[in-house]
């Protein structure tokens, strides 16, 4: 019913509101053969620094109640993570920098990684298949690049170079 609305109204865009993540606008996109919506919430996450946009994966219906607890929970685990994170980042960033030319500054030690990148978005997930989260960091790199982490279980499982 809804993708027979969408054609005759020519509408790309769904829009729903949710208790924890607030007005969700979602559009359809298709990754490895499956369709999911991502939802950019309206609510976004904010630390020190600038606030990152909030990405949530979903079907039609919105957000999950695991995904509303993923990042109802985010705030308390999030200072744990930065530190978890740092030492991964670090790594990858002095790898890109050396390996790729990047220009950005070295790094004497982990938590300097902070001085040249900054987490720009949230991508919420909560699938069996997926990592629960990924954390997704702009800053001095190529200006294409992005590094993002996936979490599952508040752990770090991978540094990704996307862009």
């Amino acid at each position: 019913m809804l993708e027979w609305l969408r054609s005759l109204f020519g509408v790309n865009t769904l829009k729903v509101t949710d208790p924890v993540f607030g007005i969700l606008k979602g559009q359809i996109v298709v990754s490895d053969g499956m369709k999911n919506i991502c939802w950019k919430a309206h609510r976004d996450f904010t630390w020190e620094g600038p606030a990152a946009n909030v990405r949530v994966y979903s079907d039609e219906s919105g957000a999950t109640q695991r995904q509303r607890e993923l990042f109802a929970d985010l705030h308390q685990h999030y200072p744990v993570l930065r530190h978890m994170i740092e030492k991964p980042l670090a790594q990858e960033y002095m790898a890109l920098r050396d390996e790729w030319g990047f220009s950005g500054p070295p790094l004497g030690d982990p938590s300097e990684i902070w001085s040249v990148i900054h987490l720009v978005a949230i991508e919420v997930y909560g699938g069996e298949a997926y990592p629960d989260l990924v954390l997704c960091h702009a800053g001095d790199l190529d200006g294409e690049h992005d590094l993002n982490v996936s979490i599952k279980g508040w752990q770090v499982q991978e540094v990704m170079l996307e862009g």
